[in-house]
Order: C-alpha cells, then structure tokens, then sequence
C-alpha cells in the first residue's frame, strides 16, 4: 500500500492505459445474442406484426423496435409483440434475424418508430472500457490524492536525499615540488656575499635611501631556503631613517619600493622594519 502511495502522477497514468487496454481486450465486443430460444419468430411473423391493426385499445402490435449493429451480413432486430393471451392482450419480448438490409428503410416509409442499438457497436464499447479506467485512475485519482495530500489527510512524501556516493572522485595528482638548480644556488650564494658587504659598512641617511652600485636592479624570485634574504615591500615615502622596533618585529636586510627600487638595509635596531604594519 505504501508503494501505491508513493507512485508519482505518470504512474497512474500508465497504470490506468493499462487497465483500460486489458478491459477493452476482454469486453469489448459484447455479445447482445438473446438466450431464450423459445422468443425467436422469423421476419413474416415480424412483417405480419407491424402490418397489423392495432389494438382494441390502440397499442401497435410492434414497439420498442431495436436495429443492432449487423455482423457479417446478419440484423439482429429486437421488439415486443402483443399478443393475446388467455386473459387478454399481453406483451411478449421478440427477435429475428436476417439478412434483408432493407427493414430500416421500410420501417422509415410506414411511420414505424424503431432506433439503433448505438451501444452495441464495438466502437463505442472499446471506448467505454477503455476510456473509462484511464480517465479514472490514470487522471482523476492521482489529483484526488494530491489534494488529499495537501489537505494533510495523508502522509508527506519526502524525496530521498540525493546521494554523492554514487559518484567516484579521481585523486589527485600529486605536482612535483620545484628544485633549486646549480644556478640558482651560485646567484644565493652571490646576493648573501653582497648583502654581508653592506651590512659590514656603516649605515647613514643617503645609504638608506639609495641602493649600492654593486646591488642589482630587480629581484628574481628563488625557491625558498635558509639562504634567501628577508625582504620587505613598500610604498613610496614610507621608509624613515629610524623606526621604532619592538620585540614582536622581525629585522629584515632590505625593502622594494615601486620608485628606488631595492634597498639594502645595515644591521641593527635603528633599521628595522615592522613587518606588521607592511605584511601583505
């Protein structure tokens, strides 16, 4: 029952076409052949009936004239006879077969009402069993259920939660680190032997504010290592001779300015930078 419930709107659907289909299968061609033999007469005994005078009391010796729909050249006909009984006039259900295709335009030229068994023909009988089930059970229960739903007569459906373990995940591909080159080593080596030659000479105001001839006029990025120098990045106008160092700064040996460019600094407090205020 609960896997009924959870069907969504096209279940049904298809459900009730189903149901249809099978119905109109086995129904759809009813059979109309009346069982009591002993009511058969033959089309005289009919001609003679519609031909008739009426009764004493005026009812026609024919009514209630039914034409079924022919099947390989044969008309079943249906209708009720009076007769006389042993009491007096009395009614008796009728039928006949036959192949004439001419009665229901007789019956038309001598005034006599009859119809057509509309329902027994199999066109609409398909439609009946058919139509019906889907109508029924593929559309107007599903809404029915909604709005039972919504109403809060029935249970919430809850769309399962969408699972990521279905998908599998490549790992990833581990990149190779960078190696320092003979090279790149020799040019460290170069720039500590430069930057210890300055820092051994005494600092002044114009040496800090202008770079050595022997330093170079850009700065090439090196992989990191103990040999690196400690560089600080700022902005014009924002070097001073003498800042004021506290224990939590790190000293660096010198800073890039977009202008001068580099600028190496000598060791000691005086020259320090405070890496706090110009980290980026």
């Amino acid at each position: 029952m609960w896997m009924l419930h959870r069907w969504k709107f096209w279940h049904w659907t298809v459900g009730g076409i189903a149901l249809g289909l099978l119905l109109a299968w086995v129904y759809g061609e009813p059979n109309f052949i009346p069982h009591d033999s002993s009511a058969r007469v033959d089309l005289k005994f009919f001609a003679a009936q519609v031909h008739g005078q009426p009764l004493p009391g005026g009812q026609l010796r024919a009514t209630n004239i039914i034409l079924y729909p022919t099947h390989d050249g044969i008309l079943l006909v249906h209708f009720d006879s009076a007769e006389t009984g042993p009491d007096g006039p009395i009614t008796v259900s009728r039928f006949f077969y036959s192949t004439n295709s001419n009665i229901p335009t007789r019956l038309t030229q001598l005034n006599v009402p009859f119809r057509y068994a509309w329902w027994a023909n199999p066109v609409w009988s398909y439609t009946a069993w058919f139509g019906g089930p889907t109508l029924l059970i593929g559309i107007a229960w599903p809404l029915l259920l909604r709005l039972l739903v919504r109403a809060g007569y029935g249970p919430k459906i809850v769309d399962p939660q969408y699972d990521l373990n279905r998908f599998s995940s490549e790992p990833e591909q581990s990149k190779p680190k960078p190696q320092m080159t003979d090279a790149d080593l020799a040019r460290v080596r170069e720039l500590d032997q430069i930057i210890e030659a300055n820092l051994s000479q005494p600092a002044t105001a114009d040496s800090a504010s202008s770079p050595p001839s022997a330093a170079p006029a850009t700065v090439q990025r090196l992989a990191a290592g103990p040999l690196i120098p400690l560089i600080a990045l700022l902005y014009d106008g924002e070097l001073f001779s003498r800042v004021p160092a506290a224990p939590h700064d790190t000293p660096v040996r010198a800073v890039v300015r977009p202008g001068p460019g580099i600028t190496w600094l000598s060791a000691g407090p005086s020259l320090n930078v405070l890496v706090e205020r110009y980290r980026y």
